[in-house]
């Protein structure tokens, strides 16, 4: 198997104090899960701005990770969507059945692809070997193709 370099982190809005520890057993979850992968490039603490989100993604993409995985709450839309805007990188989606996560999610899902990103959304309720499956099957085809962009073949005859 490959390693992959894999790009994690996390938005919420903080509502009320402790709201976090709503999604923080799902969180750890996700990332526990992306590690089987390869390389887990993980940003640490949670996204609360839109700044953080663009230092986020500015700093993990100088670690040339081949994806993004984003973990998604309710209202995060303003931090995800300015932080992915103007990048290329493949990225996934990942939304829960707390804290409004789907609904931000599919927001964010639909404006990317308006856009002609390369994005896919996982909605699970807890995150294990079938997230883990779900990016590797979104991951492996979009790797091969950068490979082929990148390798020079010539034809003589």
């Amino acid at each position: 198997m490959d390693n992959y370099r894999i790009a994690f982190l996390a938005a919420f809005r903080i509502l009320r104090p402790g709201a976090e520890e709503i999604v923080m057993p799902l969180i750890r979850e996700a990332k526990k899960a992306i590690s089987k992968l390869g390389e887990l490039l993980s940003w640490e603490p949670i996204l609360t701005t839109p700044q953080e989100g663009r230092k986020a993604v500015n700093e993990l993409l100088t670690q040339e990770p081949d994806i993004f995985v984003a973990f998604v709450a309710g209202g995060t839309e303003e931090i995800i969507y300015p932080a992915f805007r103007d990048i290329n990188h493949p990225l996934v989606i990942l939304a829960c059945d707390r804290a409004n996560s789907l609904a931000a999610a599919l927001e964010m899902l639909s404006r990317f692809r308006e856009m002609g990103k390369d994005v896919k959304l996982i909605y699970e309720t807890h995150y294990g070997d079938s997230t883990a499956k779900a990016i590797l099957d979104f991951l492996i085809p979009r790797k091969a193709v950068k490979k082929l962009r990148a390798t020079a073949i010539g034809v003589l005859g």
